[in-house]
């Protein structure tokens, strides 16, 4: 501390423009003595001395803050030396919205504690430009008035610098402005704290998770606050997957200690960077909010590997739900997402899907090595023609395609219509097929159809097939006119219902229901088509007396709920049955665990296809539930040959009736 303040004495700033508060914990005699002696020595030094009581060094701070008369302050560690200029430079950029930050020098010599803090001398950036300054609490000025908006937790081991600058931000949206480069005005630590405290430096990664913690603990219902979080937390998962380069056999660890602890929002993709050898290309895929891309997730985090993903940006036709990415979690890897308008049908744009991703696989394969397995998923096309010439080009890859419904063929029987330009991707694809030992087409006077090839590619190159129900497999293998593609189809597919997520999953998004006891709470989820609405149960309710439609509420969650009302308020049905929007995922998840009974309704086939393909993806939400659900399902089915508590016929309004009165007689039996 003698040296400490010996280069404050230093400093070439006039002394009358600085005090220096000296906070000590009470414990230790030689302090007093030696601010005293000090003072003697250097009259002009306006140097004064509280006490903190306890060693904490986080509730220090805070006597210090308190105690600081001047405009501005920084915090100087005893062990550190300010070079002489510090004060000055930092006072000649000051501004009540700018945090003025000077170069970092480590006692090694390697320079600044951000090796991109020198390039940007000189500059004034964004918060989340320079994330890992929240990490520290020295070479920083800021006025007094914004450092007293927060205080610092002394409760926290680790993180109360992330969650003191955190709240300091969403009090003032402060830029940072970096000094120049110079000797004289650097902040010099003369020690530098031990971050291994073991063999295998674990410590640092739960100092990390505990900063993350920290950060969450901070709300963030700004925007701006949120970027900023998400960027500090970024910073610090470089730093644990950095660990797990070194120490790869460590990330179940990582990921144990992380439960542990309850850190809800780690970026998994940061820290599992260049740890996968297993790839998916998915065009639909979290953060956007898609019922494909959410099965896909699904999927991933039920395989439980490390997984690196391409997805296309989906935002301008799907909302945006952050929280989604905790689907896959822990297990997403790199993630990378093709921007750029979003389409699910034209080759123009498919071609240049596939091009970016396979890019994208060889930038990462040049990094890390080669993938083993490769998954795409389809609704959307693009995934199964992008991963099919990634297999074509890497034949030793394992790949996986799964199809969520017949591509062919749309809900109404009818061939989709798209067709295949000829260029490099087609032109490469073809000759795949051909190398396979399969034709790319029947009848080449008709060309390639888009949704019809996709298909046969995936019959031709696929290693596995994965089909969600037997009726679907059955449809679809059926109408492949190509009898040798059709068995081999046949050979590598398996069926796999679409995964349930775990029970925890279901309550990291409380909602408040508002529901009332008296009367059977009903919901159902989802948009309307022509072959899959309410109508049964519309008018199931509008058969029931008024006395037991009051026993009933029907709550709908569908993405356009105002012309669903209006429809309601014309059928005399507005106080049985409310319309809301969707809600993200999670939020989703826990909704289902509050109603009586989930209404779960098939899509119309008959008369369009030979058997209904379709299963909802719903379904698989609604078992994790544990809630009721009552099924109105089509004969002959998947739905129809399952088991649910309550079920009726599609078409049925008679049978709808009495399942709704069979529902009001439990409620008033109980």
């Amino acid at each position: 501390m003698r040296e400490c303040l010996a280069s404050l004495v230093a400093q070439t700033v006039s002394p009358d423009r600085v005090e220096v508060v000296v906070v000590h914990p009470g414990n230790d005699a030689e302090i007093p003595a030696l601010v005293d002696d000090l003072r003697a020595k250097h009259s002009r030094l306006n140097l004064r001395m509280v006490e903190a009581r306890g060693p904490d060094e986080g509730q220090a701070r805070n006597v210090g803050i308190a105690a600081a008369r001047g405009d501005y302050l920084t915090v100087v560690d005893p062990d550190d030396r300010p070079g002489p200029d510090y004060l000055e430079a930092l006072l000649e950029e000051a501004d009540p919205g700018v945090v003025t930050v000077a170069v970092v020098a480590e006692p090694d010599g390697r320079g600044s504690t951000d090796p991109a803090l020198r390039r940007v001398a000189g500059r004034t950036l964004l918060a989340s430009e320079l994330p890992a300054l929240f990490g520290s609490h020295t070479g920083t000025l800021v006025s007094t008035e914004l450092a007293r908006s927060a205080v610092v937790d002394p409760g926290l081991r680790s993180g109360a610098d992330h969650a003191y600058w955190l709240s300091l931000f969403a009090q003032r949206q402060f830029r940072f402005r970096v000094l120049r480069a110079g000797d004289d005005a650097t902040y010099h630590r003369m020690t530098r704290p031990s971050s291994s405290q073991g063999d295998d430096g674990f410590f640092d990664v739960v100092r990390r998770l505990e900063c993350m913690r920290a950060l969450e603990g901070v709300p963030r219902t700004d925007p701006s606050v949120a970027r900023v979080a998400r960027a500090v937390a970024e910073d610090l998962a470089s730093g644990i997957n950095s660990h797990l380069r070194a120490h790869p056999d460590q990330r179940p660890r990582v990921v144990a200690e992380a439960e542990t602890m309850g850190v809800r929002e780690v970026p998994w993709s940061t820290v599992n960077a260049g740890l996968a050898r297993d790839l998916a290309i998915c065009y639909c895929f979290p953060p956007d909010n898609d019922t494909s891309g959410l099965v896909a997730a699904k999927r991933i985090r039920g395989r439980g590997v490390v997984t690196d993903v391409v997805s296309h940006d989906l935002s301008w036709i799907r909302d945006v739900d952050p929280l989604s990415l905790r689907v896959p979690g822990e297990f997403l890897g790199r993630h990378h997402v093709v921007r750029g308008t979003a389409s699910f049908t034209g080759w123009t744009h498919l071609s240049r899907f596939a091009k970016e991703a396979v890019a994208t696989v060889d930038r990462w394969e040049a990094e890390q090595g080669s993938y083993a397995t490769l998954y795409s998923r389809a609704m959307a096309v693009s995934s199964h023609y992008a991963a099919a010439l990634v297999k074509a080009r890497r034949p030793e890859i394992r790949w996986t395609a799964e199809f969520s419904d017949p591509m062919r063929f749309n809900i109404f029987g009818e061939e989709r219509p798209d067709e295949v330009a000829w260029d490099w991707l087609s032109h490469e694809l073809a000759d795949a097929m051909c190398a396979a030992g399969h034709q790319p087409v029947l009848r080449p006077e008709e060309g390639l159809r888009l949704f019809e090839w996709v298909e046969r590619l995936v019959y031709a190159l696929a290693d596995e097939i994965t089909f969600t129900n037997d009726q679907q497999r059955r449809l679809m293998i059926e109408h492949c006119e190509d009898p040798a593609l059709a068995q081999r189809a046949m050979e590598i597919s398996q069926v796999h219902a679409h995964p349930v997520l775990p029970r925890p999953f279901y309550e990291l998004a409380p909602v408040d229901l508002d529901r009332t006891d008296d009367a059977v709470q009903l919901a159902y989820f989802g948009a309307f088509y022509q072959t899959r609405h309410l109508g049964d149960l519309v008018q199931a309710l509008l058969r029931l007396r008024q006395d037991e439609r009051e026993r009933l509420r029907l709550r709908v969650y569908t993405p356009d709920p105002s012309r669903l009302t209006l429809e309601l308020a014309r059928l005399g049905l507005a106080g049985t049955v409310t319309a809301h929007h969707y809600r993200p995922v999670l939020e989703f998840l826990n909704l289902t665990t509050h109603f009586d009974v989930l209404v779960l309704d098939d899509a119309r086939t008959s008369g369009s296809h030979d058997v209904n393909p379709y299963l909802p993806s719903k379904l698989s939400d609604y078992r994790g539930s544990g809630t009721p659900i009552w099924a109105i399902a089509e004969p002959g089915s998947v739905m129809s040959s399952l088991q649910f508590e309550y079920e009726s016929t599609l078409g049925d309004v008679d049978q709808a009736v009495a399942v709704l009165r069979e529902l009001v007689r439990e409620r008033v039996s109980t």
